[in-house]
């Protein structure tokens, strides 16, 4: 069961979303080699408003943050729009014991991100500051059909959300959270403006409150 805890002030507006996540993706799109380096050249030089394409079933594994941004984030700072086509591809911190501890995506205040099909996983943020064990949103986020599992934010202090911590436009449709953790929403932890709309929040788990998705102004 998931709990879900609102405060008057978030809105869930949904018809923008189901327009939104059912328009067609682009035609044209470079599809990025199974290679965690190929994926990172590919968000640093896509301009803004372009789509990329992953390796269907590749798993993308990183191994150090690339950059320090909110405790350290494995991929480049979405900064401006990009959406990224998983084909079912998998984008996973190392589970190796030495691995240091860093989120997934950080998506600044100019940044819109959207994310299709696709799986985050073992992301962990633990700076005691910011959350989102996937994704640090500061902008715009829209995630379809992609699952977030094994993320963390176990910090103390800070902010939590195991998947997602949201300071920004979160918008779910279709997705699904399962096996994240955190001090506060196992699976998302909204500061700002959110939908949730058909997505499963299931086998999370929160130290103090919000298994499944912490919601509050």
């Amino acid at each position: 069961m998931h709990q879900i805890r609102r405060a008057a002030a978030v809105a869930a507006v949904v018809a923008p979303i189901l327009a939104s996540v059912t328009a067609a993706a682009p035609a044209q799109a470079a599809t990025v080699a199974c290679r965690t380096p190929s994926l990172v050249r590919a968000i640093q030089s896509a301009p803004g408003g372009s789509t990329i394409r992953l390796t269907p079933g590749c798993v993308y594994v990183l191994a150090t943050a690339n950059n320090g941004t909110a405790g350290g984030t494995g991929l480049p700072v979405i900064s401006r729009k990009l959406t990224i086509i998983g084909n079912h591809a998998t984008i996973a911190r190392s589970a190796a014991p030495a691995t240091r501890a860093f989120r997934l995506f950080y998506v600044a205040p100019t940044g819109n991100l959207t994310l299709r099909a696709l799986t985050l996983s073992h992301g962990l943020a633990n700076n005691g500051v910011q959350g989102g064990g996937a994704i640090y949103n500061h902008g715009t986020l829209l995630v379809v059909s992609t699952r977030f599992t094994w993320n963390a934010a176990p910090a103390e202090r800070g902010t939590s959300g195991g998947a997602i911590d949201n300071a920004g436009r979160l918008r779910v449709w279709r997705s699904t959270f399962a096996g994240n953790s955190a001090q506060e929403g196992g699976g998302i932890l909204n500061q700002k403006t959110t939908s949730i709309v058909k997505t499963t929040v299931a086998g999370n788990r929160a130290d103090i409150y919000g298994v499944g998705a912490l919601v509050k102004a």
